[in-house]
């Protein structure tokens, strides 16, 4: 059988399945034992149609890495390709003569070659190769220069015409003459200021041949450039340096000041639409390190950061809401937080599960990474959050209703404290990390098959006693102890007042 065909096999088995699970729940939401054992098989079915598929895949990758040819054919003469020699301050010459008149002082021996570079004072430009690099420094170094238009000149100045008054458009009748506005125009003038440093390097750095010279340079030179010239873009007086945007006197226009001592988010947003709206579409916001831990501080009546959104890929819902809907964040693959107001009571199905390649065997886990279940929640539904990489979860004790698998294939999943009513239908299958498991005395059902194929899972704590833990209603085979091939690890359950044991096929009471 071609893998097409196990992959058509296994869609139709899952297919299946799920109008299996959908068909046979009772009124309880919930499966016979029969129709549990049943369900079992289907589901050991896909999974084994999964591990076939990857024996193929694996089997076809070995073959077409085998059938490689083991050398290449030599078909033609190889050429000699034609190099075009570089002129000017390009040239491999006058690198050469520039990095050794460095290293040794001696300009006049390579006089020659520097010829092209050299001014009526003596001085000589620097290679090409070189300028591009410090450029390139200056750009790493500096936030501003990321953000400016980098006009180049000959002589330092350079005018840049500007519209200083601008006219509009009219409503006219029909035939109405056009009438002209006169636009004006201005000038700004861009000057040119002299930034400079001296590096003194010892003789033997000098000396070296092994010391990358231009590189060390180009890197002080960014570092030292880039930090002066950054100061100056900003609070630059004009007086033998640019104009800086925040000068008093030729800058930024202001836009609103804080009413008080504090920032709020009110004056956050009274800056941002201070700013004409057509600016607004590409404006920056250049901050201080002291006004960016101000406005990383702010938090909402809740307690929460308002600036939280930006730290990490996630998303806020309201205060007020008091459900997730069906499929709501589905797919969202990239959603790696979600903060749930304190007034949600309901999480619908497949709200929160991502888009997975491999259903039952799938190895690469998207979405979520964690995850804070609010107070008053009561109804967490099926699949609401299958297949996220969520490391750790608690389950309130308002929670009452939760579909089946509503936490499956967690696969990054280890801790879970649970305070709900029920533990429902394969709420944790798959989930082969999970490790440690909690569950308070508010629980008061156990579904079978809730911990199928947790391979990590050796211990659960319950926050009761022996007494208090027998009469808790546990369905058949809620340990996993009967699934398939791999059983669950699952041999203990501490109390408060000794534990249960399971040996030879059933739980014993040990008390301490």
């Amino acid at each position: 059988m071609t893998i097409k065909e196990l992959r058509e096999k296994r869609a139709k088995a899952w297919d299946a399945a799920r109008d299996f699970l959908d068909s046979k729940r009772n009124a309880n939401g919930v499966l016979s034992e029969e129709d549990s054992k049943t369900y079992d098989a289907m589901e050991k079915t896909i999974v084994d149609l999964g591990k076939e598929i990857q024996r193929l895949e694996r089997q076809a990758e070995i073959e077409a890495e085998m059938n490689k040819a083991t050398s290449t054919p030599v078909l033609g003469k190889p050429a000699t390709p034609t190099l075009t020699e570089k002129t000017g301050t390009a040239s491999d010459s006058y690198k050469n003569a520039f990095w050794n008149s460095i290293r040794n002082r001696n300009w006049i021996d390579v006089n020659n070659d520097l010829h092209i570079g050299t001014d009526a004072e003596g001085g000589y430009l620097v290679p090409d190769e070189f300028e591009r690099k410090l450029i390139e420094a200056l750009e790493e170094e500096s936030i501003f220069r990321q953000m400016a238009t980098v006009i180049k000149t000959s002589n330092g100045d350079r005018k840049i015409p500007i519209v200083t008054s601008k006219g509009e458009a009219v409503w006219m009748d029909e035939e109405q003459q056009y009438t002209l506005s006169d636009d004006t125009f201005g000038q700004a003038s861009l000057s040119a200021y002299k930034l400079g440093t001296a590096i003194k390097i010892s003789e033997e750095l000098l000396n070296d041949s092994v010391f990358d010279l231009p590189s060390y340079i180009a890197r002080e030179f960014a570092r030292r450039i880039g930090a002066k010239e950054e100061e100056a873009f900003f609070v630059g007086d004009g007086k033998g340096k640019p104009t800086g945007i925040f000068n008093a006197t030729g800058g930024a226009e202001d836009g609103v000041t804080a009413a008080s001592a504090s920032i709020t988010f009110d004056d956050v947003m009274e800056l941002f639409y201070s700013l004409r709206s057509p600016y607004r579409k590409k404006a920056v916001w250049v901050l201080n390190d002291s006004t960016v831990k101000a406005l990383r501080k702010l938090k909402d009546n809740t307690g929460n950061y308002i600036w939280n959104p930006s730290v990490q890929a996630g998303v806020v819902v309201s205060e007020g809401i008091t459900a997730v809907g069906e499929y709501a964040f589905q797919y969202c693959n990239n959603l790696k937080t979600a903060i749930l107001p304190t007034t949600l009571k309901t999480i619908k199905r497949n709200s929160f599960m991502p888009h997975i390649d491999e259903y039952m065997v799938h190895q690469n886990l998207y979405g979520l990474t964690e995850i804070t279940i609010p107070p008053k929640v009561t109804e967490i539904a099926k699949f609401a959050f299958s297949g996220t990489a969520i490391k750790s979860v608690t389950i309130p004790a308002s929670v009452s209703v939760v579909g089946e698998m509503a936490f499956s294939e967690c696969q990054k999943l280890e801790t879970v404290r649970y305070s709900g009513k029920i533990i429902s239908d394969r709420m944790f299958v798959r989930c082969i990390k999970l490790k440690n498991f909690t569950i308070t005395k508010s629980t008061t059902e156990i579904v079978g098959g809730c911990f199928n194929y947790c391979e990590s899972l050796t211990l659960i704590t319950y926050e009761g006693t022996i007494s208090e833990w027998n009469s808790i209603t546990k369905h058949t085979n809620w340990d996993g102890h009967t699934v398939g091939t791999i059983e669950t690890p699952l041999t203990k359950i501490q109390c408060l007042d000794g534990y249960m044991e399971y040996v030879n096929g059933e739980w014993r009471e040990v008390h301490d």
